[in-house]
């Protein structure tokens, strides 16, 4: 029989036994200073790819009450089915259950008080990466107070989709980060509206939904208790199946800087035209990166006049509004923000975009980057902007910034009236 070994550590000590089938429930019985059953890498825990053990003791931490680290415990143990309720419940002091039962595929349900006793829990970065888990129980971290990180929590749960109607993080009032928490859950269709509700410290959502390519729709008050938000960047990212975007989805939230890929390919394959609000940014004054926003998203036809006049910080549109289905464009669209300094691949490939106004970036003095801004837009006819004019003295463009890259910018716009013009210049 194994048993455990005089320490405050065994971080990994049976990690990779590939053929460990299992353990017995007092392993560790003489060993109640262990603090640390994880360690800082994420592939070293104590049982991590042990892919021949097929359950977990319920006691088998029993012993254990100085414990206070699970780092990928059990990561890739992908024969255990079952997780115990209770095999957490004697260890008040454990903070990091980061990837702790990251890859464990066959477990298909969580214990809802599973966490009960864990109040001083901080880290569930990656904790359940579990392919077959189908719902999740709202008490799960009723007791978790204190946890700050819920990144990945719930990435690759591939069969995951159902979440609570409301309280699954209503108690962890310190939570700040949800970063791809459900990235890659496909088979999420509806969110609930109360999801984050109470989630007051949280700023960072970043991928929180991307590749939840079965969603439909956004609640409007999903993110109204996150005032400190910081970053949205990717957050809805790749949900082709997205029908519609709520005007109110990020009202107060005046930290906000990226949105950048918040929406790329959304509503792709829906069927049905998405619309864009055109408040939808009114009030993000300090968002800068607006890169990929709206990029690949081929069932929009229109990007609103108003869409970006309250964000004169914003510095970039790189691949902003590429590859939509939009015949014209707005002559205000950019009015107001005169901090931008890219436009790198905006509209590329736009290939119904019939025109350009020739005032569409007047108000963005300081721009250096128009490379293949609207590459292969080949239905666009009439004028191009005469960008090439920017710096030049005796133009009305001698006050604004000579753009440095611009290659490829007009490329394809064979059926505009000045198109060898532009190419003169270099433009094509």
């Amino acid at each position: 029989m194994c048993r455990g070994s005089a320490g405050s550590r065994h971080n990994g000590c049976f990690a990779y036994c590939t053929s460990l089938v299992s353990v017995p429930g007092d392993l560790f019985y003489y060993n109640p200073q262990i603090t640390e059953f994880g360690y800082v890498n994420y592939y070293e825990g104590l049982f991590c790819h042990c892919v021949s053990l097929e359950c977990i003791p319920e006691t088998i931490f029993k012993y254990s009450k100085n414990a206070i680290n699970f780092t990928s415990c059990f990561h890739g143990c992908t024969k255990i089915k079952d997780i115990p309720e209770d095999l957490f419940s004697c260890n008040p002091l454990a903070e990091n259950f980061t990837s702790a039962f990251n890859e464990c595929s066959s477990v298909t349900e969580i214990p809802k008080f599973l966490f009960m006793h864990n109040a001083n829990a901080l880290d569930f970065t990656y904790t359940f990466r579990c392919t077959s888990i189908s719902t999740v129980p709202k008490e799960l971290f009723d007791q978790t107070t204190k946890a700050t990180t819920f990144y990945g929590t719930f990435e690759q749960c591939s069969a995951l989709s159902t979440l609570p109607d409301e309280g699954l993080f209503y108690n962890c009032e310190s939570a700040t980060s949800f970063y791809k928490c459900f990235c890659s859950c496909p088979m999420l269709s509806d969110l609930p509206e109360k999801l984050f509700a109470n989630n007051y410290n949280a700023s960072q959502f970043g991928c929180v939904f991307q590749y939840d390519i079965c969603l439909k729709t956004i609640p409007a008050t999903l993110f109204s208790s996150n005032e400190k938000s910081v970053s949205f960047a990717h957050a809805f990212d790749r949900c082709t199946n997205l029908t519609g975007i709520p005007a109110e989805l990020f009202n107060g939230y005046p930290n906000a800087t990226s949105f950048a890929y918040a929406f790329n390919q959304a509503g792709m394959y829906s069927g049905t035209e998405l619309v864009i609000p055109p408040s939808l940014f009114a009030n993000n004054a300090e968002a800068t990166d607006f890169s990929g926003v709206f990029c690949d998203c081929r069932t929009v036809k229109e990007f609103p006049a108003g869409l970006f006049v309250h964000n004169v910080k914003a510095a970039t549109f790189a691949s902003a509004l590429k590859y939509s289905s939009c015949t014209s464009l707005h002559e205000d669209l950019f009015k107001y923000n005169t901090a931008v300094t890219s436009f790198e691949s905006c509209f590329k490939n736009s290939d119904l975009l019939e025109s350009i106004p020739s005032t569409l970036f007047d108000s963005c003095h300081n721009v250096t980057n128009f490379t293949t801004c609207f590459y292969n837009c080949s239905a666009v006819e009439g004028n191009l902007p005469e960008l090439w004019l920017r710096g030049v003295e005796g133009t009305a463009y001698e006050d604004f910034t000579v753009p440095t890259s611009y290659s490829q910018c007009f490329y394809g716009c064979t059926k505009a009236d000045n198109y060898n013009e532009a190419g003169n210049h270099g433009w094509n």
